[in-house]
């Protein structure tokens, strides 16, 4: 599976090893390939069904051994879906998370704002998830801002949690100075959230923790 979507085609299958090697090659459909020179990452996953006699780990080694659609070596000028950063080329989802205030990162006739400012885009969505998450600003399904297939999109955080950076994290207790029994969002929504760690204490309506419980009851009743 690449991209978490796309299905692989692989010949042969199954697979038989000769001295203790196999082969087969895996192809993207014609209507999921998306024509170009460029490489992009994406995750692929290897599922494995065999009948063994004995265990044994090995390492796998994928090699890319033809090349689909152009040169692997970096192109001349940066593609439609980057923007140029200095001497790199990097996807346009990529630097509107970093830029989130920069005008070329809101789609033109977009019926949705993309937040951008809530931070963790990074081009990870399938189309049907990121249809979904369109309606809640956390995915851009329009063309022009990842390579290949992929969407640009953020993770939807929980009525509970908080988006910090680029994940997601529980709210902190309400009340004041509670020990934190995991990493936690400090505060309150009028004053906004801070990230503590594991064995603080949280003073909600400053946004801040503390190391002890005794400082926190202290700065937190003045």
């Amino acid at each position: 599976i690449l991209s978490n979507s796309k299905e692989l085609y692989c010949n042969p299958n199954p697979i038989r090893l000769f001295d203790g090697q196999g082969f087969t090659q895996c192809k993207v459909p014609e209507e999921d390939l998306i024509i170009g020179h460029q490489n992009y990452e994406t995750p692929i996953t290897v599922t494995l069904s065999y009948v063994y006699l004995t265990s044994i780990s090995r390492d796998i080694e994928i090699k890319r051994i033809n090349i689909h659609g152009g040169p692997i070596s970096p192109p001349e000028q940066c593609l439609p879906s980057e923007i140029e950063q200095g001497t790199a080329c990097i996807s346009k989802c990529y630097f509107c998370n970093q830029n989130p205030g920069d005008g070329r990162c809101q789609p033109p006739n977009a019926v949705y704002h993309i937040k951008f400012e809530e931070g963790g885009f990074h081009c990870q969505c399938s189309g049907d998830e990121c249809n979904r998450l369109y309606t809640k600003g956390l995915c851009v399904p329009f063309s022009g801002f990842c390579p290949g297939a992929s969407y640009c999109c953020s993770p939807e955080c929980k009525s509970s949690e908080v988006r910090i950076g680029d994940k997601c994290y529980p709210k902190c207790s309400s009340s004041k100075c509670v020990e934190a029994k995991n990493d936690c969002a400090c505060g309150t929504l009028s004053v906004g959230y801070e990230l503590i760690s594991e064995g603080m204490f949280c003073c909600p309506e400053q946004n801040h923790g503390y190391p002890d419980k005794e400082s926190c009851e202290t700065s937190c009743s003045s």
